[in-house]
């Protein structure tokens, strides 16, 4: 929208774990670490639903897979973060794909991202 970036999104390639998501928690903790040393302490989440039937050890890819678990952490503009200027939020999140496949994506918010994603919402869907 009116050429302005609303966010950056990178996601990481598949991993192989096993249901208790022992691996990709793994690699979510390393990314987090270079993270804090780059912007400082983080907001950390590992909530389950309360509704969740997903509660057991080796249940924690498939509460992720079905939306049950979230398991983030994230550096704000609004927060004790030092983040980069015209970035108000950073956060990385586990998906999965089923109990054993799953990945760690990175997104960083533009300051701006309210307003660009409303204008981006308004335009017509052209091109690809």
């Amino acid at each position: 929208p009116s050429g302005r970036i609303c966010s950056i999104y990178g996601t990481g390639r598949i991993i192989t774990t096993s249901g208790d998501g022992e691996v990709v928690k793994a690699q979510f903790n390393k990314l987090k670490t270079v993270l804090q040393t780059k912007y400082g302490s983080s907001n950390d989440y590992d909530t389950l639903s309360s509704s969740s039937i997903y509660t057991g050890t080796t249940d924690w890819m498939t509460a992720v897979q079905k939306n049950e678990r979230n398991f983030v952490s994230f550096w704000s503009s609004s927060s004790k973060a030092v983040i980069p200027t015209g970035v108000s939020e950073i956060y990385i999140v586990v998906s999965a794909f089923d109990s054993t496949r799953g990945r760690v994506s990175v997104y960083y918010r533009t300051a701006n991202y309210e307003s660009c994603t409303k204008e981006r919402d308004t335009l017509p869907r052209t091109g690809l």
